[in-house]
């Protein structure tokens, strides 16, 4: 549990967070996640403010944050005490209004775009089904019209172990970079991909679910010898992109997000960001 610790503490010490917001992000059973919260109080790491009733990193935590070592003493010191988890299948996951949860959560970070946060968060989830059921989407719109921030804001509810970031790729560097991994259970994100370039590697992959590729290597003397790459299993699949142009088999195979470019969401965005500004604990609101 030392890593639940200094997750929780790297999260309030970038904000404050409710216990709902954590309970999302830690991504443990709901009894853990409150054996956690109330050690954590016990021993002065965070605290919860009673006005917004959100918790916020103490300075012993912050203290403890930059030495792990005595963070373990102090864990050894005062073992945590998990509740004893009953039932194999969270509570949490029974509740009918589920969705609206998360998506009450995913309403203090990411204004508007109520449907493609909801639908983003669920191909995010295919991870967990199987390289079957594994799904793939581009995220489309203009510049600046807020593509990569609903992605990594979507991205920052999953355990970063699982979530496999990059910044640009070719095909061929695609397909090196995955050879012999196992994508099994992990989020591919690529920021800003060329469809031109993503597709040839996205495409096959989802529909054969995983990928077998001969190449051709030099290997000095001029001589030339066939390697073949092999990427195991399939990955939930995201990219954003300002082009429009996906072709026809490849628009069967993945999820195509627009991201709302309206007045009225423009307006949001503005009014939330200087709420912000005018009241520090506006975005816990």
């Amino acid at each position: 549990m030392k890593e639940a610790i200094i997750k929780i503490l790297n999260l309030l010490k970038n904000s404050e967070h409710d216990f709902e917001s954590l309970k999302l992000k830690l991504n443990i059973p709901l009894q853990y996640v409150k054996s956690l919260i109330e050690w954590g109080e016990a021993n002065n790491l965070w605290f919860k403010d009673p006005i917004s009733e959100c918790y916020k990193i103490a300075d012993t935590g912050e203290i403890f944050l930059e030495n792990s070592e005595e963070l373990e003493k102090l864990i050894q010191a005062n073992p945590i005490k998990l509740n004893e988890v009953k039932d194999k299948v969270n509570p949490f996951l029974k509740d009918e209004k589920l969705l609206c949860k998360i998506r009450e959560v995913m309403d203090k970070e990411i204004v508007g775009e109520y449907e493609n946060k909801l639908l983003l968060f669920l191909i995010f989830l295919s991870k967990d089904l199987g390289a079957e059921y594994a799904q793939a989407c581009f995220i489309m719109g203009e510049s600046s019209s807020g593509k990569s921030y609903l992605m990594h804001k979507v991205l920052s509810y999953f355990p970063e172990e699982c979530v496999i970031w990059l910044t640009r790729s070719t095909t061929h560097g695609l397909e090196y970079f995955c050879k012999d991994k196992d994508l099994t259970g992990h989020i591919l994100a690529i920021e800003e991909a060329r469809l031109d370039e993503a597709q040839p590697y996205v495409r096959p992959i989802f529909s054969e679910r995983g990928l077998k590729i001969v190449t051709a290597q030099s290997v000095g003397g001029g001589n030339v010898v066939s390697q073949i790459i092999e990427v195991k299993g399939c990955p939930a699949f995201v990219t954003t992109s300002c082009s429009p142009i996906i072709d026809e088999q490849m628009s069967t195979r993945v999820w195509i997000l627009s991201t709302d470019e309206s007045i009225d969401q423009t307006k949001r965005i503005l009014e939330f960001e200087a709420g912000k500004e005018s009241y520090p604990s506006f975005k816990n609101v």
